[in-house]
């Protein structure tokens, strides 16, 4: 088998796992990349460590940041996991091409201002404009990805419990609380949107908002807002910062977020500045030396 036979294989079974279309886009533009680099038509049996550790470098060698490549290595090594599981290839290639260490960068979450500043921006009397607070809201106030938020159903939503079932990443459900302000916003919201079933949020013409929408409505906040580094993300990574910084518990995170593993969690400990400050001071042992 050829590469390009063993990535249309591939990407069949993504869809067949029901991976959402952004993922199933963002794969496909991964792995093509690699395969322009190693060749379309390589059997699938010649590929080398060192031809995964030359791809590796060619990486490197166009100044991708080091997340950048750690995620373009970590799609290659998902496709060859699946070829040896599917007997495509005899070795298990990944035992000898690891991940590349990412740089762990300071994320600087969006301070109280600049929250007052971007909910601010929405006139919330129109349709539209209460759309896209309660889009935000949900971010900020419950951890939503994108793809979260543009896929939430309206008959998941639960108000009077404040929960609602979000379909996370690899198509798997999970409930998250929603606090009383995001609630009382979508309430208002769905008075205005006059519909029962179907997406909770849609453009005039009736059609479900799509993650492209939403990206472009973070585009022009990024113009009308002033903060430049503001994404879909950050506003995720500002829950989860503030929500431990409140109090929270990380076990409890976890399973807000949709995250598999607490060490995938535990990046938002470092970044909790506030709670660590404020911890400190309190239980310092020369300040509680009796």
């Amino acid at each position: 088998m050829i590469l390009k036979e063993a990535i249309a294989e591939f990407l069949k079974n993504r869809r067949v796992k029901g991976y959402s279309e952004h993922t199933i886009y963002d794969q496909t533009l991964k792995i093509n990349f690699f395969a322009d680099y190693i060749g379309h038509e390589l059997g699938i049996e010649q590929l080398t460590v060192a031809a995964l550790n030359g791809y590796y470098l060619f990486l490197v060698d166009r100044k991708l940041s080091s997340v950048t490549i750690k995620n373009y290595i970590t799609v290659v090594r998902t496709f060859l996991n699946w070829c040896f599981a599917q007997e495509y290839i005899s070795q298990k290639l990944t035992e000898r091409f690891r991940l590349p260490k990412a740089k762990q960068k300071v994320i600087h979450i969006l301070t109280t201002t600049e929250i007052h500043t971007l909910l601010n921006m929405f006139d919330r009397s129109t349709k539209k404009g209460l759309r896209n607070y309660c889009i935000c809201m949900l971010m900020l106030d419950c951890g939503l990805r994108l793809n979260e938020a543009a896929t939430l159903q309206i008959e998941n939503i639960q108000l009077n419990e404040k929960y609602m079932i979000v379909d996370g990443k690899g198509n798997k459900q999970r409930i998250v609380p929603i606090g009383a302000a995001a609630a009382e916003s979508i309430e208002k919201y769905l008075a205005l949107r006059g519909s029962e079933t179907g997406n909770l949020f849609y453009i005039a013409n009736q059609k479900p908002l799509t993650h492209d929408a939403i990206s472009m409505l973070f585009a022009k906040l990024k113009k009308t807002t002033g903060i430049k580094r503001i994404k879909p993300h950050l506003l995720r990574h500002t829950f989860a910062t503030m929500y431990l910084e409140n109090g929270g518990n990380i076990y409890s995170l976890q399973v807000i977020l949709g995250h598999t593993s607490l060490e995938m969690v535990k990046k938002y400990l470092h970044l909790s500045r506030k709670k660590i400050l404020r911890d400190f001071y309190k239980f310092s042992p020369m300040d509680n030396l009796e």
